[in-house]
């Protein structure tokens, strides 16, 4: 079994690349990667197929630094991860019915021909001492790996931590969310554990059909089990790996207690500033969440006009607004959603029930940090329009269908003792999604008075909470709902 590296280098002579924490690659697809009890990421890789006349000064850089970065928040180097190159072939023997039963380590190159005589050699095996776990496992499925931040929030852990198109593959969480120590605070930021341990669990059971699993530690040994898994004590080798880059002496023993076909692990763009050119997988996303929750018509099927029309004609009209706690710890909330509703139901309503006689109209208004995670997508799925502030929030709005608009609040601070208010990143990007109209509030406030905004301390002492003017928001909903709706009249089927 050969264990080999595909890397993608970074470019340190860019400025922001040199402010990360430092590793030597960018991302890397691993073959054959293997997990020890005592916590240590192995790859057996003969120095023979390095690069270079001095096969042992590479193998030793190799060794020196962090391969790679495995966080979606490049704040702390708690995201690196580290492997180390074992240099020997791992040779895993299989019974008649293809379960490993045995392994060992040689220099050779071998064939189920010679196994028996690498197996009984004294001069080419045995030069790495390995044994297995008796629970030993092997994956044979494709395993992306990466570490949580933030993982309380619905929003940020879909952009910054599982924005991937898993498929037919597994997710493996490297740490220990309910790991207390100062160094793992980035994980929560403030959530509570057990919503983010939910969180991971839902929304991997909804883009992947495998098992989603974790890294688990319990009386000392290091295993692969499925998430959740409550570890006897939250053990800090999970979250700093740091044994296998500090350790100088050989281990005297390796007890392999899971190896993997494939292991992804790397840098995990931060789609909530680097969306554009990657539209494409917001899309995928969107398909894998609709499948995996059952949700009709698929975004494939709406391009088909009777698909769609077929859904507008059975569903009710649907305005949703978020609502974020007046006492939220981020600010940037919108701070007069009751009055906003109520002119949307007292003059909105109206207005579109005589266009629309037949459909049932339906103002919600929700905060999803209170929400279940697929109860949040089910919600936004069945949205005509949403109104939301610039939070993570916003980022929902990839899961709306076709022909749906998003109306997005302000940015807004007190600068120099001054109300402020400008266009913030949440309309900057989801405006690049194509089956998504984006309206940018202050776009609707060219030639009106300068909006005002609620100042509120928050984390940011400076945040001034948006005030929408109510008539502004309800232009944009007739408008909308007109747009997406008025296709019906044409088919005739209202009225």
């Amino acid at each position: 079994m050969f264990g080999n590296f595909k890397c993608n280098r970074h470019d340190w002579s860019e400025e922001h690349i040199r402010k990360l924490p430092r590793r030597r690659f960018a991302s890397c697809d691993f073959e054959n990667l293997c997990l020890t009890n005592q916590g240590e990421w192995l790859l057996f890789h003969s120095k023979d197929l390095l690069d270079g006349n001095n096969k042992e000064s590479a193998l030793n850089e190799l060794n020196s630094m962090p391969f790679t970065y495995a966080q979606g928040r490049e704040e702390t180097e708690r995201g690196l991860f580290r492997v180390k190159l074992v240099d020997a072939n791992l040779v895993l023997i299989r019974n008649e019915r293809g379960h490993v039963v045995n392994v060992t380590t040689t220099t050779s190159l071998i064939s189920k021909a010679n196994t028996k005589e690498v197996l009984t050699s004294t001069t080419t095996t045995n030069l790495t001492r390995v044994e297995l776990d008796p629970n030993f496992r092997y994956l044979e499925k494709p395993v992306y790996a990466l570490k949580r931040y933030a993982a309380g929030n619905m929003g940020h852990f879909l952009f910054e931590n599982i924005m991937m198109s898993l498929l037919d593959n597994h997710i493996l969480y490297l740490d220990d969310v309910f790991d207390k120590s100062p160094h793992n605070d980035i994980a929560l930021y403030g959530y509570d554990g057990n919503l983010a341990t939910n969180i991971s669990l839902k929304v991997g059971t909804m883009i992947s059909k495998n098992d989603v699993l974790q890294v688990c530690s319990k009386k000392g040994i290091h295993s692969i089990e499925n998430l959740p898994c409550l570890n006897d004590a939250p053990n800090e080798s999970i979250n700093t790996q740091s044994s296998a880059e500090n350790s100088q002496e050989p281990t005297t023993k390796y007890v392999l207690n899971t190896c993997f076909s494939h292991f992804l692990v790397g840098k995990i763009s931060n789609f909530f500033v680097e969306l554009y050119g990657r539209e494409s997988a917001m899309v995928m996303l969107r398909h894998l969440a609709y499948s995996g929750l059952k949700l009709s018509p698929l975004p494939n099927e709406e391009d088909i006009p009777s698909e769609l029309i077929h859904y507008l004609k059975r569903k009710n009209i649907k305005i949703g607004i978020h609502s974020k706690s007046k006492a939220s710890r981020h600010g940037r909330i919108i701070w007069n959603v009751d009055d906003i509703v109520d002119y949307l139901r007292q003059n909105v309503t109206e207005d579109l029930k005589a266009l629309f006689p037949k459909k049932k109209i339906s103002i919600d208004v929700f905060e999803m940090g209170q929400m279940d995670v697929h109860d949040q997508i089910r919600l936004i799925s069945d949205l005509d329009i949403y109104i939301t502030d610039q939070g993570s929030s916003a980022y929902y709005a990839m899961f709306m269908r076709q022909d749906t608009t998003v109306l997005i609040a302000p940015e807004c601070a007190v600068v120099d003792k001054k109300q402020k208010c400008w266009t913030g990143l949440g309309h900057a990007k989801l405006m690049a999604l194509p089956h998504l109209r984006a309206v940018d509030y202050l776009d609707l406030h060219k030639g009106e008075p300068p909006m005002s905004c609620n100042m509120r301390p928050t984390h940011n002492q400076d945040n001034c909470d948006p005030i929408l003017r109510p008539d502004l928001v309800g232009s944009v909903v007739v408008s909308a709902i007109k747009r997406r709706y008025l296709k019906l009249i044409a088919f005739g089927l209202e009225r």
